[in-house]
């Protein structure tokens, strides 16, 4: 349907990611794919048909190849506009304390088999 920037779908509407295989023909435009999506940063948008249902679905390419992403459509995304949510003041020293505190947790990137275990109180 179209090629948008790689970022520019909100994870807020990913819904459930697949891996994308070539078959046994297939490696050439799979290559070709990957390697111009890399390129351009753009990911590609589409409708598919699944067991009687359209999804929308974003197809973007990683160093190790495709993943193919249903999103969630519109209505099924709750807006934080519609929460009312009152934005509040807060103080320099406030500010500060709390850039120190998201500093001491640091990280370079997200490892999913890195777990941390919590003891319950």
């Amino acid at each position: 349907m179209a090629f948008l920037p790689d970022r520019s779908i909100d994870p807020v509407h990913y819904d459930k990611a697949y891996v994308i295989a070539p078959d046994k023909r297939g490696g050439k435009p799979y290559s070709l794919l990957k390697q111009v999506l890399l390129g351009s940063r753009r990911c590609a948008l589409a409708s598919w048909n699944c067991n009687g249902k359209t999804h929308m679905v974003q197809v973007r390419a990683t160093g190790d190849g495709l993943v193919f992403q249903q999103l969630l459509w519109g209505d099924a995304v709750r807006s934080l506009k519609d929460l009312n949510i009152e934005d509040v003041p807060v103080t320099e020293n406030e500010s500060q304390l709390a850039l120190k505190i998201i500093e001491q947790g640091e990280a370079e990137n997200y490892d999913p088999t890195h777990t941390k275990t919590r003891k319950r109180r």
